[in-house]
């Protein structure tokens, strides 16, 4: 048998990894929770957020993950980010 990916949860970028290949898996583009709110002002782009997820403006991400419960501020622009709490952590 042969490893394809040797990825550590612990590692913000291997984290990002994961979620973006399992969108890509499943034929996504971003994954938004049911309990998010995210006003039409906000462009995502391979992403996956989390529940009570508040965007205070509009935002542009690309590449991210958004654990449960953080609030985006206004006119948020990233890329290849893992936000978590009031943490941004770039991969």
């Amino acid at each position: 048998r042969v490893i394809d990916d040797d990825l550590n949860l612990t590692v913000a970028a291997d984290l990002l990894h994961i979620n973006l290949s399992e969108l890509r898996r499943a034929g996504l583009d971003h994954l938004v929770a049911d309990q998010a709110s995210v006003p039409d002002s906000v462009t995502l782009s391979q992403c996956c957020v989390g529940r009570n997820v508040r965007f205070e403006g509009p935002a542009k991400l690309q590449r991210c993950v958004v654990f449960d419960d953080v609030v985006i501020p206004p006119h948020t622009e990233r890329a290849d980010a893992i936000f978590y709490e009031d943490h941004v952590l770039a991969c």
